[in-house]
């Protein structure tokens, strides 16, 4: 039995396109093998999830690395499965699993900065609110010429 070397590749930006067009083409592949052979489990579709995390783990702007089959380094420190949310320090045995959302997972143990949330639509209409009123009580002379200029009217007391 003759084994197939295994190609170590490393990750960047620049790999991002060629990369989602490789997620296309097993996406495609997966659709067609899912027509013939829907009782069995289907390999383009793995490749295509693993393609997925290792795009959004190369947005995040990371050192990246293939380690093994499945497997890559991140930072030279960090193993990652792209096939489950499963990663390891290097050189030790023990794993962990992350979230599924690869921006917590980056944050909190990769970079180790803390996890903003974006803010939810409430509040961002409650901070625009605040920001309105606030110009609105410095009555600044553009708002108020631009507002008569709509408005057509010349009351001074706008």
């Amino acid at each position: 039995m003759i084994l197939e070397e295994y190609k170590h590749e490393t990750y960047t930006q620049e790999c991002i396109p060629a990369l989602k067009k490789k997620q296309r083409e097993e996406n495609k592949l997966a659709i067609e093998y899912e027509k013939t052979n829907y009782d069995l489990k289907n390999p383009h579709q793995n490749r295509a999830f693993n393609l997925k995390k290792l795009i959004g783990l190369v947005q995040h702007g990371l050192h990246i690395c293939d380690y093994s089959h499945g497997l890559v380094l991140i930072n030279d420190k960090y193993v990652v499965s792209l096939a489950s949310n499963k990663w390891r320090v290097k050189g030790k045995q023990t794993w962990y699993e992350h979230k599924h959302d690869l921006k917590h997972f980056v944050c909190n143990y990769i970079l180790k900065e803390p996890f903003k949330r974006p803010p939810t639509p409430e509040q961002e209409l409650d901070y625009f609110q605040e920001k309105l009123k606030e110009v609105f009580t410095k009555k600044p002379q553009w708002l108020i010429a631009e507002i008569r200029k709509v408005m057509h009217d010349e009351n001074p007391n706008v």
